[in-house]
């Protein structure tokens, strides 16, 4: 009798001990599947192909990186660009410097708006955030914008050639409205009324315009007109009293001065604007010509131009 009880007991103890083994086996099992889903998970979320919101003037050209972030073991990849070659064209694809990859090889589609881009490292491994490639758009348009949408085709890993998920984050190629900038005058100065013409040689929208003012004074503008080659008002702004942007007045609406239409114009000045003793100045996107300016105390010149920006 005690003899069977101890066999029952003994067959009870390793029943139990077996099931606990089967548990731990279990859990184990469990545990590997979560922190492999985890890893999977973490990689996909963590791994980024971006480009960032690039702009330009028309006909100006700018370069963007193409970046693989938080990327391990990188060796290879292929993605495309897409844009609207109404607006951009591309340009130029290049190998990025430091961490990067070598572009081996791009066809570039301005007529369908698409850049197709291969690039490698056949020597090491990139880890980190990872220079794909440098890609240089150029403005094609006088205004607009349009996506930069990438699409990844491949990221593969250099050792042992498994595909990497990712993710990506698109950019955006803005074309900057063109502004018309004297870039300063000079000393002396006094406030006034300037006339003058002014004539574009690039479609600018106009919103505002800033006087420049002499060192340690309130150099500003107190009133601005502008009119067409027929005489007539198209636009206007006031001063707003001394602020913090007592320098810039605005319109009440935005204008649009066209390519070798003749303006004219009329800018009152106060305290002191910085001023370009000249009767015209000229850069790339207009010329600016003194007709007269009549100083505070009634005297006339023909060679007082006001230094401005139209934006």
């Amino acid at each position: 009798m005690i003899e069977k009880k101890t066999q029952s007991c003994a067959s009870n103890r390793n029943l139990r001990t077996r099931m606990v083994k089967r548990s731990y086996l279990l859990l184990l099992i469990v545990l590997i599947c979560v922190l492999s889903t985890s890893s999977y998970a973490h990689t996909a979320a963590s791994t980024i192909v971006s480009i960032a919101d690039v702009r330009a003037p028309p006909d100006g050209c700018i370069s963007a990186s193409i970046i693989v972030h938080h990327v391990t073991n990188l060796g290879s990849g292929t993605l495309d660009i897409a844009y609207d070659p109404a607006i951009v064209h591309v340009t130029a694809v290049e190998s990025g410097t430091g961490n990067a990859l070598v572009v081996q090889n791009c066809d570039i589609n301005n007529t369908c708006g698409l850049a197709q881009i291969l690039a490698l490292d056949a020597r090491a491994p990139h880890s980190g955030d990872v220079i794909f490639a440098q890609v240089t758009f150029k403005a094609v348009a006088d205004t607009g914008s349009t996506p930069l949408t990438i699409t990844v085709r491949d990221l593969t890993d250099y050792h042992n050639y498994t595909q990497i998920p990712s993710t990506t984050a698109n950019g955006r190629f803005t074309i900057e409205s063109p502004i018309f900038d004297t870039c300063g005058g000079t000393y002396p100065s006094i406030s006034g009324v300037h006339r003058g013409t002014f004539t574009p040689k690039r479609t600018l929208t106009v919103r505002q315009m800033y006087t420049y003012p002499c060192e340690g004074t309130g150099g500003h503008s107190e009133s601005s007109a502008f009119y067409d080659d027929t005489g007539e008002e198209i636009a206007n702004a006031d001063w707003n009293g001394y602020n913090e942007e007592h320098h810039t007045i605005r319109f009440d609406t935005e204008f649009t001065l066209h390519p070798g239409v003749v303006y004219s114009y009329e800018i009152r000045t106060g305290s002191y604007p910085q001023i370009i003793h000249r009767s015209d100045y000229e850069n790339d996107y207009g010329i600016i010509t003194c007709t007269r300016f009549t100083d505070a105390n009634g005297r006339a010149y023909n060679d007082w131009i006001p230094a401005i920006t139209l934006e």
